[in-house]
């Protein structure tokens, strides 16, 4: 079941933070879009650990178990590699990922709700722009923005 979207006139959709912090609610009309549910990003940023327990580099881990790498050792950067490695199987179709036509159905002109910190990298991203975006030769979604 699908929230009540936003009228028109009301903000455009954003990405909000969710929170296990006693009274936080997720806002009426938002979309839980983290794991499991259909939207989730399936690659995961993880660090490894060295014999000793010490933190090692930053890696995403694939849905088949298989590693890939960021391009700087840094936490924002696997972040950024795993919102990317999303994108393309959304776009590729691949891995059973869903549509951007079932992107747009479902998502358009809600807030999407995720774990991810809001300042930095997340699939929820992703999903806001493919979701609000009209596809070539067709007009914008209707997601109450007034900017142009």
């Amino acid at each position: 079941m699908v929230p009540d979207r936003p009228r028109p006139e009301e903000r455009a959709p954003q990405r909000v933070q969710r929170r296990r912090r006693r009274g936080w609610r997720m806002p009426s009309g938002a979309v839980y879009v983290g794991r499991p549910t259909v939207w989730g990003n399936p690659f995961a940023v993880s660090r490894s650990s060295d014999f000793h327990g010490l933190p090692g580099s930053w890696f995403v881990r694939r849905p088949d178990g298989t590693t890939a790498h960021p391009d700087e050792d840094t936490q924002a950067s696997a972040r950024k590699k795993a919102v990317e490695l999303y994108a393309r199987q959304v776009l590729e179709q691949q891995g059973g990922a869903p549509s951007l036509e079932a992107i747009r159905t479902e998502l358009a002109g809600h807030d999407l709700v995720c774990w991810c910190p809001t300042d930095q990298s997340c699939h929820a991203d992703f999903l806001l722009a493919a979701a609000n975006t009209a596809p070539a030769g067709t007009q914008p979604a209707r997601t109450g923005s007034t900017r142009p």
